[in-house]
């Protein structure tokens, strides 16, 4: 997954749908955001009204959800 932390939301992203979505509009918390996936394989976050850019940890889920298990996952709509 790719996690991200926004103001302490945590909210992760499976590797699979990123590769077949390369671009996410979602939220987490209060906070519109975009998830991109460049044709190179970069991953970022971009919080809507702030254009504040976050980068991911890219781990496995069980290692992710140990440290941060309130964490929300996103499932294709």
């Amino acid at each position: 997954v790719y996690g991200f932390n926004v103001e302490g939301h945590y909210k992760a992203y499976p590797d699979f749908i990123l590769k077949n979505t390369p671009i996410i509009e979602d939220r987490i918390g209060d906070q519109d955001v975009t998830v991109t996936r460049s044709p190179s394989g970069e991953v970022k976050l971009v919080v809507a009204q702030s254009q504040k850019d976050y980068l991911p940890l890219r781990t496995f889920w069980f290692a992710w959800a140990a440290f941060h298990p309130d964490t929300e996952i996103y499932l294709e709509k």
